[in-house]
């Protein structure tokens, strides 16, 4: 996941956090967001101290100007790269894999952010 950027969202605490954290190991750089904005700053401090790229922000997903203002942010990280084959094949192969046991009747894009955008 190094080069790419995750946005989590409930990410100060629960399965947000472990879902950040899972990206931070995984290379990615995680912008952290939740309601509770000093939790998501703090969670964020946790990941950059233990040498990851961070950034925790305080947004209510559900409010569509906040939402948009977090992706704003979001999106100064482009991609801007055309997607490799093997980066597909490593998604189908996720999916097919013992990860995903709790994942049911969902997509995964697999587009660069593309519908995102």
């Amino acid at each position: 996941m190094t080069g790419q950027v995750a946005l989590v969202t409930g990410a100060a605490s629960g399965m947000g956090l472990a879902t950040a954290r899972a990206f931070a190991r995984a290379g990615a750089a995680v912008v952290l967001a939740d309601l509770d904005r000093r939790a998501a700053e703090r969670a964020s401090e946790d990941l950059t101290d233990a040498g990851h790229r961070a950034l925790g922000l305080g947004c209510d997903a559900a409010d569509e100007e906040q939402a948009a203002a977090m992706a704003d942010i979001v999106k100064q990280q482009p991609i801007g790269r055309l997607g490799a084959a093997d980066e597909i094949a490593d998604a189908v192969l996720w999916l097919c894999g013992p990860g995903t046991g709790f994942v049911i009747g969902t997509a995964l894009p697999v587009d660069g952010g593309l519908t995102v955008h």
